[in-house]
């Protein structure tokens, strides 16, 4: 859940529509990750990355411009059921 002051910079987003200051854009970035990290995308995504570079560092540089094997190893990771969840 966000704090209630990211809630409240959201809603003045949508009143405002531009941001122009850059510490006022890096705070939405964080938002908006943050909310990206909570749903089900973001953790695949999250997850297939650690177990990506957990492989071979290598490997993970030619597997990171592929964005479908990273979604599809995090989400083969977040079906597994938590007793198998073993990073590597």
């Amino acid at each position: 859940m966000l704090k209630p002051e990211s809630r409240a910079l959201l809603l003045a987003l949508r009143r405002w529509g531009v941001v122009k200051s850059s510490t006022l854009k890096s705070i939405l970035l964080n938002i908006f990750l943050e909310i990206e990290l909570c749903t089900v995308r973001g953790k695949a995504l999250f997850y297939g990355i650690i177990l990506t570079m957990k492989n071979c560092v290598e490997k993970a540089i030619n597997i990171v411009r592929d964005f479908g094997k990273i979604l599809y190893t995090g989400i083969s990771y977040l079906n597994n059921p938590p007793m198998y969840r073993i990073y590597g």
